[in-house]
């Protein structure tokens, strides 16, 4: 079982057990450019975003999941409310461990932010309207062949898609979802190996569309752009 330390104050924990209402921060310190944040809205909402930076005038953030906390025996459960995933948090003696998780979570020691943002309920708030609106491409050929190689979206994440069937899923040169692919007519799923969840996405030609990948809350189509090397 992969898990990670993390030095959380277990003050969350017991807030969310008497369903008080909550705004805590959780975050990884930087490490190679990354920085996870997990945060806790009212009593059992989260939003969590990865802020991406190459310097002091170059720093980005990008909301990869939202949805409801949950507590089971000594679990603390994420479920996101988009693609269904989980991501799942233990307690064991004093210390909160992960058991599964995004891959950029991993070998990273998050700390409590007491710091609150009244701008996380409207973020919140935000991906759920994207979510609940009806932004499905409708299929106009019944088989198409995919490529291997690079495909792009509007948001600048970038898909790797290798002959051996498998992939990469990337934001600024960050790995955020890997794993294997599998291809039934128009259909892709892809299976990340560490969040241990398929994604699903359909072919169009030299586009992949209808994707529910990580981060993609509008269902945003990837173009084909360059061949591998």
């Amino acid at each position: 079982m992969k898990k990670i330390l993390l030095f959380l104050i277990l003050l969350f924990q017991i807030n969310i057990a008497y369903n008080q209402s909550v705004k805590e921060t959780y975050y990884a310190p930087e490490d190679y450019n990354v920085t996870p944040f997990i945060y806790f809205v009212d009593s059992n909402k989260y939003v969590m975003s990865v802020l991406i930076s190459f310097g002091l005038d170059d720093i980005t953030s990008y909301d990869i999941s939202y949805g409801i906390v949950q507590l089971k025996d000594n679990r603390i459960i994420l479920k996101d409310r988009f693609n269904d995933l989980e991501i799942i948090l233990l307690q064991e003696d004093n210390d909160i461990m992960v058991d599964k998780g995004f891959v950029f979570m991993y070998n990273k020691n998050f700390k409590y932010f007491s710091e609150t943002f009244s701008s996380v309920s409207e973020t919140y708030l935000l991906l759920d309207s994207i979510k609940n609106s009806n932004n499905t491409i409708k299929l106009k050929h019944k088989r198409s062949e995919l490529k291997y190689g690079y495909y792009k979206n509007k948001q600048g994440f970038i898909l790797k898609i290798m002959p051996d069937n498998t992939y990469k899923l990337e934001i600024n040169n960050i790995t955020i979802s890997e794993g294997s692919i599998e291809i039934k007519d128009n259909k892709i799923v892809f299976y990340d190996k560490y969040l241990r969840h398929n994604f699903i996405a359909e072919l169009e030609k030299d586009t992949i569309i209808n994707a529910n990948l990580i981060g993609n809350f509008n269902n945003s189509r990837y173009d084909f752009y360059k061949k591998l090397e």
